[in-house]
């Protein structure tokens, strides 16, 4: 005989309250997780108790921020100075030169008194952190003072050179942001356009960096890849290094000029501030103020000390048969031919106003075929090519 079972329709019921009993559950650890899921994620970032307590008073923007943050912000570093509790801020700007004390001191201040200034005026969070970075509290007051918004001011900070103090008048030439950042803000590019204003040269690795009085590099610059150039020297000449970039296309210019039986040396290339410094006492013991200024750079604004330029002269001068290298077939030939190597004759004759020396014909500077090129067909200098163009490397107002 066959028998067969039959669920019992309580046993059915019995199911179905388990069942829905295990939903519950779940659906209540969902929303338990739903609710604290903030929370989870500042734990597993790293944050304790106290800290986790701290980050969720904060409105949802400024979370975001530390949420997006790659790893935990050490609170108790930035709890040794006394703070306002602006720890994101804080270190945001610790990759900066500034010390800690002075991190705190500079965010805390604009959080006191510019903050619902800007955030009153449109500037969301990122484009605040921007300014916090580059800015200082003077220039951040500028733009309080000036009221001047994030729209009007957007153009002009993206371009390299730009002064914050100079935004007034930028906005009142009416021209496109680059042209009145070079026309309001630098007009001693050209050096008969005086000024008192020295300018801060960041980057001095790049090649095409306008350095001149008033644009300055730290004296403490060396280059990190200076070489020996494998060509002749001049009997006295002790500084014969210059970047391997520059020191190679000279190389590869002294072998070409040799092919035509021309004979280029070296009188002079890589000099330290300290060098330079002696060469700038040496002339001012010399001449007057105005011509020793024309004769040569202060520390920390000459070409030499980039390891980009050199002196050239050539045998027929080292065993005096002609006086000065601009006299030479070798100058001849290397001011047709400088470009194709990446080299400009820096101070021409009839541009002394623009470059603010003396004719020099002996003195090339290293900036890439593609520049050379440029200057030499348009019969422009470093300061008109830069004047068209632009900065391509951070610059700043020294202080």
């Amino acid at each position: 005989m066959n028998l067969h079972y039959y669920p019992r329709e309580n046993d059915k019921k019995e199911r179905w309250i388990t069942l829905l009993s295990i939903l519950l559950i779940l659906a209540v650890i969902a929303m338990l997780i739903f609710l604290n899921w903030t929370r989870i994620q500042l734990s597993i970032k790293g944050y304790n108790k106290e800290e986790r307590a701290f980050l969720l008073t904060l409105d949802k923007e400024e979370l975001a921020d530390y949420l997006n943050y790659d790893n935990a912000i050490d609170f108790s570093r930035w709890d040794s100075l006394e703070n306002n509790r602006h720890y994101y801020n804080y270190e945001l700007l610790s990759d900066t030169e500034l010390k800690d004390k002075e991190i705190v001191d500079y965010i805390d201040t604009y959080y006191e008194n510019y903050h619902e200034w800007f955030v009153a005026h449109g500037y969301q969070p990122k484009q605040i952190q921007m300014l916090l970075h580059r800015y200082t509290i003077k220039e951040l007051a500028f733009l309080k003072e000036h009221t001047l918004t994030w729209k009007q001011i957007a153009p002009y900070i993206e371009i390299n050179g730009c002064i914050i103090q100079d935004l007034p008048q930028y906005l009142q030439t009416k021209k496109e942001p680059q042209e009145a950042i070079m026309e309001i803000s630098y007009p001693n590019i050209i050096s008969q356009n005086k000024t008192s204003r020295i300018y801060y040269l960041e980057n001095p690795e790049h090649p095409v960096l306008l350095i001149k009085n008033g644009f300055q590099v730290s004296t403490d610059y060396v280059p990190k890849n200076l070489v020996e150039v494998a060509i002749p020297n001049a009997p006295d000449n002790t500084n014969n290094k210059m970047r391997k970039d520059a020191a190679e296309a000279l190389e590869n210019m002294y072998q070409d000029a040799l092919k035509k039986d021309l004979h280029l040396a070296v009188n002079s290339a890589y000099r330290s501030a300290k060098e330079q410094k002696i060469i700038y006492d040496q002339m001012f013991a010399i001449y007057d103020s105005v011509t020793a200024s024309g004769l040569v750079s202060p520390p920390g604004f000459s070409e030499h000390q980039l390891g980009l330029s050199v002196d050239l002269t050539s045998q027929s001068v080292i065993d005096e048969e002609i006086p000065v290298f601009g006299y030479t077939k070798e100058y001849e030939w290397v001011s047709k031919h400088a470009h194709e190597y990446g080299f400009i004759l820096r101070y021409p004759l009839n541009k002394t106003h623009i470059t603010g020396a003396s004719n020099e014909p002996w003195h090339f500077r290293f900036v890439g075929v593609e520049v050379a090129t440029e200057i030499y067909e348009k019969g422009i200098t470093l300061e008109e090519y830069t004047q068209q163009h632009g900065f391509d490397y951070p610059v700043s107002l020294k202080s």
